[in-house]
């Protein structure tokens, strides 16, 4: 049992960035991005590049290689970036709530007029099966977004629908579900009464080749 810990403790430790970084006698840099993490579970997603300075959770003392509560926040970081949010932490941003450790953290990003903040790798709103609570927590990033925090892919989670007509109008988008994505062509006429429409339903109207 003992044998087992310590194999588990030196296989921990050589994983580690900071340690590796210094086996290759580079110095410690300051880093750029703070990445955020819930779980200690989605440690292992994240790319290589985006495992030198995690701050996790669920370790806020700093357990298991990641950043305590003093160094994420005492940290002179460019972006702070969450990856993988959960839906309660998305619901809960949206709302303007800060009882979890990471909601206070962009909390007082937020009231302090930073812009650096983004959510990356959403979970996929597929997953909810309800349409009027997907569409909720469509309108939830929206929120979001309109806090100045970047939101990477959202749209790839919604309805997407590619309109190969010559032009788009208010009457074509009258039965079109709400927060839908629909690709038109490059030279696709799009009307005033359409973009308002489409604006008020929460569409969001695409022209081909644009990033999104």
């Amino acid at each position: 049992m003992e044998q087992e810990i310590i194999a588990a403790l030196v296989k921990l430790i050589m994983t580690d960035p900071r340690f590796l970084e210094l086996m290759k006698g580079e110095p410690q840099k300051e880093k750029e991005d703070l990445i955020l993490i819930e779980k200690k579970e989605t440690y292992d997603k994240l790319p290589q590049d985006c495992k030198a300075a995690v701050y996790c959770q669920e370790f806020c003392q700093g357990n298991h290689g990641f950043l305590s509560d003093e160094e994420a926040v005492n940290g002179k970081w460019k972006n702070l970036k969450l990856y993988n949010p959960s839906f309660n932490f998305i619901a809960k941003l949206a709302l303007g709530l800060a009882d979890e450790p990471i909601l206070k953290l962009f909390q007082n990003q937020l009231l302090e007029g930073k812009g650096n903040l983004e959510l990356i790798h959403v979970s996929n709103l597929s997953e909810i099966k309800s349409e009027s609570y997907r569409n909720l927590f469509l309108a939830y990033l929206e929120t979001i977004k309109s806090f100045g925090i970047k939101v990477s892919g959202a749209a790839d989670f919604r309805d997407t629908r590619l309109w190969e007509k010559r032009a788009l109008t208010e009457k074509d988008l009258l039965d079109m579900e709400p927060g839908i994505v629909i690709t038109v062509d490059s030279k696709c006429i799009v009307t005033s009464l359409a973009a308002d429409l489409a604006g008020r339903k929460g569409i969001q109207i695409c022209r081909k080749g644009e990033v999104r």
